[in-house]
């Protein structure tokens, strides 16, 4: 494999940090805690166990369960959004838009239709549950107006072309050539499971996703014209076609943008809902008591582990903590244009921010410096090659190099081309499969001065005899002698 841009394929990429000096997730305390269930977790986890709970009336014959005392809370609609699990909603749309991309799928009729349906399940079910969302949260809490915001700026165009590329395929003849099946991928979304696009497609969504005014979402959804981005072909074709156009693939970037963004809104807004709201009813302000009590409970069983290791390593093991040693850092100063230099003496104090406690902190100079305007003004190196062939060919051996500008992509000057930026300090050596092509440095041009008191001569002509003994071929030097 060829490699022209690096200046040595074989060299080894370091970010300052040796494997050795990494340290290993599984010796940290909080990499496997012993409870991970934040108070979010509790609150969807008693929703959903609230079903099961079933009371009775005077006749013992059971009329209901408890799911509205755990569901109609403005925390636990918050609590829904912020335990969202993004990444595995990515992936599973990367699984199907990956399926219809390999053209070694091609033959596979049902999995194509498969996928493309479970594409137009995933887009459509996380639409739907965002409007409602959205329609569920009260005026007060920001997330509402942010996500109405989003949907109708930012959404509401692509989901219009999303439905008129679902209402092209409904209008295929005869059916069994249209292309999205009417599946759903297992996966939950807000606490409900994934919709076949058909039922995304005969709901009712909010105003907020309409492109143009009308009297309400039926009206609206059939106003909107069928499109084909499908083209002609095959069934593969035609749904690689779709899968692949810049228009298509936009929704779904946007919905995961902003399926992203509700989860981190979301978590702010429910830990503002503990403390500064005053609409809970009271027995689920009992409820978010006990949840934030018991995190102080939760806090002191996770450092079960950190105790684990303590234990082991200091009673087991018997080894010895090492003494504190302070931090250190290296300070780059720069002087006002003003101030040629300036003394700064050891124990010089350097603020540093402020601690995970909020204290100011400092860094003390260990020894005296004087900082002065010096700067450097130009990188430059000189090389002498050795006897590795170049481009095959011997006629660099033990010839001196010279760039007067070390970091740059010819030591003349010219832009980096390595992608990292990155520049050998002593040779520009370029490589393809292993073999030195090529050294991208000028020729050196050397020479030597002679100086002695004796040179120093005043008035007449005098006449400077120098001899020189060498080994080797010299060439002729007449005409190559300056004096100055």
């Amino acid at each position: 494999m060829s490699n022209c841009n690096n200046t040595d394929p074989q060299k080894l990429v370091r970010e300052g940090t040796s494997q050795d000096e990494r340290p290993f997730q599984a010796l940290d305390p909080a990499y496997a805690p012993v409870n991970e269930h934040a108070p979010a977790h509790n609150m969807v986890f008693v929703q959903a166990y609230a079903a099961y709970l079933r009371f009775f009336d005077v006749g013992d014959v059971p009329v209901d369960d408890w799911r509205r005392f755990f569901s109609n809370d403005v925390s636990v609609q918050l609590a829904m959004a912020a335990v969202q699990d993004v990444d595995f909603y990515r992936v599973s749309v990367k699984e199907s838009f990956d399926f219809l991309n390999n053209r070694d799928n091609d033959t596979d009729i049902q999995g194509i239709k498969n996928h493309l349906g479970r594409l137009f399940s995933c887009a459509g079910s996380l639409a739907a549950r965002l409007d409602e969302l959205k329609e569920s949260l009260p005026p007060e809490i920001k997330l509402k107006a942010s996500l109405k915001n989003r949907i109708s700026s930012q959404l509401a165009p692509h989901f219009r072309r999303f439905l008129a590329y679902y209402r092209y395929d409904k209008s295929i003849t005869p059916v069994a050539d249209q292309l999205i099946a009417d599946v759903a991928p297992d996966i939950q979304l807000f606490g409900w499971p994934a919709t076949p696009v058909s039922v995304v497609h005969n709901r009712s969504f909010s105003k907020d996703w309409m492109t143009a005014p009308s009297p309400d979402w039926a009206i609206y959804l059939a106003g909107i014209a069928p499109e084909n981005e499908y083209g002609t072909g095959s069934v593969f074709e035609m749904a690689n076609r779709l899968s692949t156009h810049n228009l298509f693939t936009s929704f779904f970037d946007q919905l995961l943008k902003t399926y992203a963004r509700v989860v981190n809104e979301a978590k702010q807004a429910l830990e503002n809902t503990f403390t500064n709201w005053d609409s809970h009813e009271p027995h689920y302000t009992l409820f978010l008591a006990f949840l934030r009590l018991f995190e102080y409970a939760r806090a002191e069983m996770n450092t079960l582990t950190g105790r684990h290791l303590d234990f082991y390593y200091k009673q087991i093991l018997q080894l010895r903590e090492k003494t504190a040693e302070p931090g250190h850092a290296h300070l780059l100063v720069e002087l006002a244009k003003h101030a040629a230099a300036h003394e700064l003496k050891a124990g010089t104090q350097f603020k540093a921010g402020k601690d995970a406690l909020g204290i100011d902190a400092f860094f003390a100079g260990d020894r005296d410096f004087v900082a002065n305007q010096a700067k450097v003004a130009a990188l430059k190196t000189v090389y002498r090659h050795n006897t590795e062939k170049v481009n095959n060919n011997s006629v660099n051996n033990f010839r001196l190099f010279a760039s007067p500008a070390a970091n740059s992509d010819d030591g003349l000057g010219a832009e980096l081309l390595s992608v990292d930026k990155s520049w050998h300090p002593f040779y520009n050596k370029v490589y393809d499969d292993g073999e030195l092509r090529q050294i991208k440095m000028p020729h050196a041009e050397i020479g030597f001065a002679v100086a002695s008191n004796y040179l120093l001569l005043a008035e007449g002509t005098r006449t400077i005899k120098l001899t020189f003994t060498v080994n080797g071929n010299m060439p002729d030097l007449s005409g190559k002698v300056t004096s100055f």
